[in-house]
């Protein structure tokens, strides 16, 4: 858009009037169509003319040459810079809103974290294999249903069985497979004086020593040591020669 009015009547007054006496009011005229430019909600506050130039306008010269194109790409460059810092204060905005998301995000993260370590610990059980002794693989079997504590007296002994070292047995079978541990009445078990065992019974893998008291006129009337040892399922004796004839050990 050019600015046409103020030339035409800067023109007319210089001509008519042949005199610089008139220039103020030709000034004001132009000050006055400039004011309607503004109400015009044209900006133009940077574009600056100098009014002292217009002593050198010639006659022939035309203020319609000066045109608003300049006001006009200042108002697109206000435009572009106020949209510019709008968009930059939104963008802002959500930088900020995702930060304290993160932030939050982490916070209960690691409640969760910590509430999940604390009820997931585990517990180790470790099992500590022992090794049977040699005695429980090798061994002598013992069945014999008249060494049992409920078999009548007789003449069987002990006295000269055995030896006078250690030897490992297992009773088995029908004759039961432990040495009787409380005291059973006396002649009984096949022989006159019945033996039974009076020591403590070993636990798993390990062995004992314990005495063996025979029964006649009170529970312990003879003794002599024997070794136990506990095989898991199963119990097997270090047995030597009873003490005296007609002594027997006696099993349940």
């Amino acid at each position: 858009m050019a600015i046409l009015m103020p030339c035409r009547k800067a023109t007319m007054i210089f001509n008519h009037k042949h005199g610089w006496n008139h220039w103020h009011q030709t000034i004001e005229i132009i000050k006055k169509d400039l004011f309607r430019l503004l109400l015009w909600n044209i900006t133009i506050s940077h574009l600056i003319i100098d009014l002292s130039e217009l002593t050198n306008i010639s006659q022939n010269t035309c203020l319609s040459s000066i045109n608003l194109s300049y006001s006009q790409t200042q108002i697109e460059h206000i435009n572009n810079k106020w949209n510019f810092s709008k968009i930059f204060k939104i963008v802002l905005v959500i930088i900020i809103i995702l930060v304290a998301l993160t932030a939050l995000a982490i916070s209960v993260y690691g409640l969760v974290d910590a509430k999940i370590t604390t009820t997931t610990m585990t517990t180790t059980t470790t099992t500590i294999t022992v090794s049977l002794p040699q005695q429980c693989s090798y061994y002598t079997f013992i069945n014999d249903p008249t060494r049992l504590a409920t078999a009548p007296s007789g003449s069987a002994s002990d006295w000269n069985f055995f030896s006078g070292s250690y030897v490992w047995y297992r009773f088995y079978g029908n004759g039961g497979s432990q040495i009787i541990t409380s005291a059973p009445n006396v002649s009984r078990c096949g022989g006159l004086y019945s033996g039974w065992y009076a020591g403590s019974m070993p636990t798993y893998g390990n062995t004992l020593s314990g005495t063996v008291c025979y029964v006649n006129t009170n529970i312990c009337s003879y003794s002599n040591m024997i070794l136990v040892t506990n095989c898991n399922s199963y119990y097997v004796y270090g047995l030597i020669d009873s003490p005296t004839t007609y002594a027997r050990y006696c099993t349940i």
